[in-house]
């Protein structure tokens, strides 16, 4: 590392993400401070916080990498040609593989308690939107092109995948097996999409 003055604000900025994860991926959430970012970098956390705004803007951007990283793996694992509901549950079965693969990183993006009154920036936003945004696209057709409804659908589907993950990675429940993960996952899917289809049927018949 070369001396503290040969380092811009934006060398400084980078190193200090890449020092966080680091921290993250070795020690989880739990262990990760400014002060130890700080010191991993060999600069004092003034310094650090003369290029973030604080200790939550750290976070952010350290996340933002995660949520770029999880975005593009969750896309490569679509195949050619797959659409609904096999896309759906391609996707939340490469979600359980992000997390079980970089369980403290993904860890990371829900343990970090953001202040109340502190609203989160709105490219931090943008990052957690787009992979909400990854399902919607395969459920428009199933609503004859009503995005808001798939998109309403999309953020339940998501939130049913990510609450058997959590409840799983965390052992909280008895499938941390992850073979059987999988499959909660998949059925959570394949049968929601069944009672969505059935009941646009009923929809149009009526």
């Amino acid at each position: 590392m070369g001396r503290r003055n040969e380092h811009s604000r934006e060398q400084i900025k980078e190193m200090a993400i890449k020092a966080g994860r680091e921290i993250l991926e070795n020690k989880g959430f739990s262990g990760l401070s400014a002060r130890k970012v700080a010191g991993e970098i060999g600069y004092t956390v003034g310094t650090l916080y003369n290029v973030f705004d604080n200790f939550t803007d750290l976070i952010c951007h350290i996340n933002l990498e995660t949520l770029d990283d999880m975005r593009t793996y969750l896309e490569e694992s679509l195949k050619p040609g797959q659409n609904g509901t096999d896309a759906l549950i391609q996707l939340g079965i490469s979600y359980v593989d992000f997390a079980q693969n970089n369980i403290h990183l993904w860890s990371a993006l829900f343990e970090f308690q953001h202040p109340v009154n502190d609203n989160l920036p709105a490219w931090y936003s943008e990052k957690v939107q787009a992979i909400f945004d990854l399902p919607i696209k395969y459920l428009v057709p199933t609503f004859n092109g009503d995005t808001e409804r798939a998109k309403y659908e999309a953020r339940l589907i998501w939130g049913g995948v990510h609450g058997i993950c959590l409840l799983g990675l965390t052992r909280r429940i008895g499938f941390g097996n992850e073979e059987i993960l999988k499959s909660k996952v998949r059925s959570l899917i394949d049968n929601y999409m069944r009672g969505l289809e059935a009941s646009s049927r009923k929809a149009v018949q009526v």
